[in-house]
């Protein structure tokens, strides 16, 4: 169950699996590294850009900050999420 208070986004994955997502300190270092951005506020222009390429290291590092450490970019490639739902779970954890 997702706390929501703590900034937590819950999205379904693979075969109905919950996972959970979060804006810790450390998703936002491995986005600020991973990106080459100054600070998190850089990271509308980011998304606005829509490269698939950086949704997927925002999704990834949202998904390391809610513990799920043992994904990486290759499992992404079996998530069949629209894009426009992802997309929103992806911004409500900036909310």
């Amino acid at each position: 169950m997702v706390n929501k208070q703590r900034g937590e986004v819950e999205i379904e994955g693979p075969e109905g699996k919950k996972y959970t997502m979060c804006l810790s300190l450390g998703a936002i270092a491995q986005m600020e590294e991973a990106l080459g951005l100054e600070s998190l506020s850089q990271i509308d222009t980011v998304m606005n850009k829509g490269r698939m390429r950086d949704v997927i290291t925002i999704f990834l590092a949202l998904l390391h900050g809610g513990g799920h450490d043992e994904l990486g970019p290759d499992d992404m490639m079996k998530w069949r999420v629209p894009l426009r739902g992802l997309m929103e779970k992806i911004r409500e954890c900036f909310v």
